[in-house]
């Protein structure tokens, strides 16, 4: 059966699948059901004529329980299993209604000293009405609904010969029961289908989720280590090539002139401690996380802080003393952008003061690092210094607006414009 008659992927007898909880539902229904017939059937002992419809269902639903905890007939039956329980709770009120009504007309009992009631079927099918319609496809209901019509019918034509309008009452029951049921059953079957269908489609988002959650870490990934890759190059490719050039005039200096050797000694001793701290350096801030420790505003600030004292350069700080509302993706390439930046001053500039400031006016954010060293000509820049490759790829990933303005021997500004 499925969900729906124009929609076969969704077939719940082909996946053999169950809706969640309904088959718990139909097991402690079948409880109260036990337990209100058996309640009713120590009271119909006593009475005259026995109220066997009560008597009869009690047998058919002590017979239902036992299947329901029976494990291995559960086993046995597999995807059957519902469906063969659901029969039974459908068959139970009529064969028990049907059942009485055979026995007092063989006892020639008036119908009127009798319990029988045709309308009493409509209580006693709600149950099996609500776990079809959230079980099966709209076929599937019709054909229960139309089963409860016909079959009390039907049942109905051997003891119609004494009781005269048997069959006219079950069949104008059945026709009330039939356009009640329909309209019910319709209501929670597209509800249920509804909810099947976001079901389904939450599934799929958290599959789509998951690739793109990994997606995201492996370019995370990827992006620090392109970011790990031009830290070593602007520090150890750099010392290791003064190192060289220091080594080849070393060599030619040893024999002709050792104090200017000794010299390129202790030049060749000063590069390769800075380069040894900038590798250290670069190393503890891919283990530190500055922003989530400090938050972006403290974390500027002391990231500018330690320049200054590496370069050797006085520093202006102008922003407030924190910032809410951006997004936390924002704030890490912000600060990356900043640490490139500073990186290039204290590496190239020879910059005696940088000022750093940074605004915010409604959703706008300005970041501005200007410094007075050498420059260069932004026009004519070789391509991958100053990691100005790396910092237009962050302004990118936050669809920012990244530009540099620089004139040989008058400074750089670096200037940064983001839209949260």
């Amino acid at each position: 059966m499925g969900m729906s008659d124009s929609a076969p992927s969704h077939d719940l007898d082909t996946l053999n699948l169950i809706e969640p909880g309904l088959l718990q539902v139909l097991r402690w229904s079948t409880i109260v059901f036990w337990v209100i017939y058996f309640l009713t059937v120590c009271d119909a002992l006593n009475s005259r004529p026995l109220e066997l419809f009560s008597i009869f269902n009690f047998v058919f639903f002590s017979a239902l329980l036992i299947i329901l905890y029976w494990r291995k007939l559960q086993v046995w039956l597999g995807h059957r299993f519902l469906p063969v329980a659901l029969i039974i709770v459908s068959a139970a009120p009529i064969l028990g209604d049907a059942a009485a009504t055979w026995f007092y007309a063989y006892r020639k009992i008036p119908l009127a000293e009798t319990d029988l009631d045709p309308a009493r079927l409509h209580v006693m099918l709600i149950l099996p009405l609500l776990l079809i319609s959230l079980q099966y496809s709209m076929r599937t209901l019709t054909v229960f609904t139309a089963g409860t019509v016909l079959l009390p019918v039907l049942l109905a034509i051997p003891p119609s010969r004494f009781y005269a309008n048997i069959v006219t009452q079950q069949f104008r029951q059945g026709v009330i029961r039939f356009l009640l049921y329909m309209l019910v059953g319709f209501i929670i079957n597209r509800i249920t289908r509804q909810q099947r269908e976001q079901r389904q489609e939450l599934a799929v988002k958290n599959a789509e989720l998951s690739r793109l959650t990994t997606s995201v870490e492996e370019l995370t990934i990827t992006r620090e280590r392109n970011r790990l890759a031009r830290e070593l190059h602007d520090t150890l490719s750099h010392t290791l090539s003064a190192v060289n050039i220091q080594l080849k005039a070393l060599e030619a200096l040893m024999e002709t002139d050792p104090p200017a050797a000794k010299a390129r000694v202790t030049q060749m001793q000063n590069l390769t401690r800075d380069g040894l701290n900038e590798a250290r350096r670069a190393l503890s801030e891919l283990r530190a996380k500055p922003i989530e420790e400090f938050g972006l505003a403290t974390a500027l600030r002391r990231l500018s802080q330690q320049a200054a004292e590496r370069g050797g350069f006085q520093t202006q700080i102008a922003m407030p003393m924190q910032f809410e509302g951006i997004p936390n993706e924002t704030e890490q390439q912000i600060y990356r952008i900043a640490e490139e930046a500073f990186n290039n001053i204290v590496r190239h500039a020879q910059a005696r003061r940088v000022d750093l400031t940074f605004e915010r006016r409604g959703n706008r954010l300005t970041m501005m690092i200007q410094d007075d060293g050498l420059g260069f000509d932004a026009a004519d820049r070789p391509d991958g210094r100053y990691g100005m490759i790396g910092m237009q790829e962050r302004a990118r990933l936050i669809s920012g607006n990244l530009s540099f303005d620089s004139q040989p021997n008058s400074g750089t500004t670096v200037q940064l414009i983001v839209d949260i």
